[in-house]
């Protein structure tokens, strides 16, 4: 199966969206990176087991909705010099590097990241404070 360049990956799950209902937010989102913590775990397991489709699309739709939310939420006034979200989102894109490097990563997988990027440069998030600051471009090299 084919990535359709159609296909939004923006459609945000429930179960991720509701890692941003945490109030009041706390200093450096700590509360958000917790939740989200299962979620990247998952990710990493689906690396581990080959599943690198699911894993993509699960990473992108979680980053998006981080960008999402680091601007409709304001989590930009919550931090001074740590976005612990960022952290584990960079944490991810280090292992998504390695699996590539191993020349064991499907063209689709490929595909997604590369869309999901796309998508991400053009959020006011990334476009205005740089967050997420993951580097997705390096994936691909």
């Amino acid at each position: 199966m084919m990535v359709d360049p159609k296909d939004k990956l923006n459609a945000i799950p429930d179960f991720i969206e509701n890692i941003f209902q945490v109030t009041p937010l706390d200093n450096d989102c700590e509360s958000i990176a917790m939740a989200m913590e299962p979620v990247c775990n998952n990710i990493a397991e689906l690396l581990d087991a080959g599943c690198h489709e699911q894993a993509a699309r699960l990473f992108i739709q979680l980053t998006l909705a981080t960008a999402k939310h680091f601007m409709s939420d304001e989590h930009w006034a919550c931090f001074d010099d740590n976005y612990t979200p960022d952290y584990l989102l960079g944490g991810l894109v280090e292992q998504f590097r390695r699996k590539i490097m191993e020349n064991d990563f499907s063209k689709n997988a490929m595909d997604i990241l590369w869309l999901g990027k796309q998508e991400l440069a053009g959020m006011e998030s990334v476009r205005e404070y740089g967050y997420p600051c993951i580097d997705l471009y390096d994936m691909f090299w």
